[in-house]
């Protein structure tokens, strides 16, 4: 039996959108405030989100944050440990609402999730140990003999691949292991943010700045959401916002001692 073109239309049509994958639905804060329950993305990084080594407890200045936020539209704050190659996709997937993870939002990136508005300016910074003068600039790290040691799915990971793509990469999961790298000789260099890499010689014995202690490609530090969600990002823009104003962002920052507290974003 031969179909009535209308009918084939729709049927090709149905078809088509049976191969197409699903979206996740994004929660906007209606359906946050009604069930009560606010599911936070976090990735534990310097005094923005620390984690207690026993056990799964989450402290620092985004988290008490994000705490205040969900205390005044009376919800619960759900902490959900993710990693940077990982959120993005909880995001995408529904898992979270929101991740307060400290995230550059870049271009590439905004293709991908919303971003909020930003909460300070972060870069990258070279730690090499002490007594090793080899890298004085960026040009320095493109040899194959170089081996620089970086986190996985990091904006820096990306940086060094653009500038240095001679450079063998040594790459680790975390900010903290690939300035490890350095100290235990398995890398020559580290490359992480600013951050990080002050928070690492101010602690570490025999680290050293390298790449004349100068900062690269500044990017903006914010939060994120799925790309659904327009309402979300309203909330979130307003509750940072009242964060500011009110003081208590830079109170948490000079609590934490923050290496950012100077530079919150207006």
């Amino acid at each position: 039996m031969t179909l009535p073109t209308p009918v084939k239309i729709a049927v090709a049509a149905a078809l088509a959108a049976a191969m197409v994958p699903a979206t996740a639905m994004a929660r906007d804060i209606e359906d946050i405030v009604q069930s009560k329950s606010f599911h936070i993305g976090v990735v534990p990084f310097d005094v923005d989100i620390i984690k207690d080594p026993t056990g799964s407890d989450y402290t620092g200045v985004f988290v008490e944050a994000i705490e205040h936020v969900c205390e005044e539209i009376k919800v619960t704050c759900e902490f959900q440990e993710y990693t940077w190659q990982s959120f993005i996709g909880a995001l995408q997937s529904g898992q979270i609402d929101l991740s307060i993870a400290t995230t550059y939002a870049t271009i590439p990136r905004a293709t991908a999730v919303l971003f909020s508005d930003p909460i300070y300016d972060l870069g990258y910074k070279a730690v090499t140990k002490e007594g090793d003068d080899r890298f004085t600039s960026v040009a320095d790290l493109d040899s194959s003999d170089v081996m620089v040691a970086v986190a996985q799915g990091t904006g820096q990971m990306a940086w060094v691949q653009k500038v240095a793509p001679k450079a063998q990469l040594r790459v680790v999961p975390t900010e903290e292991g690939a300035l490890l790298e350095v100290v235990t000789g398995r890398a020559m260099i580290a490359i992480s943010a600013s951050a990080a890499a002050d928070h690492a010689l101010k602690t570490q014995p025999g680290l050293a700045e390298a790449l004349g202690g100068n900062i690269f490609d500044v990017n903006q530090v914010a939060w994120a959401m799925n790309r659904n969600d327009i309402g979300l990002k309203f909330f979130v823009d307003t509750a940072l916002g009242k964060l500011k104003a009110s003081g208590l962002l830079e109170e948490l920052a000079n609590k934490y001692d923050a290496p950012w507290k100077g530079t919150i974003a207006k």
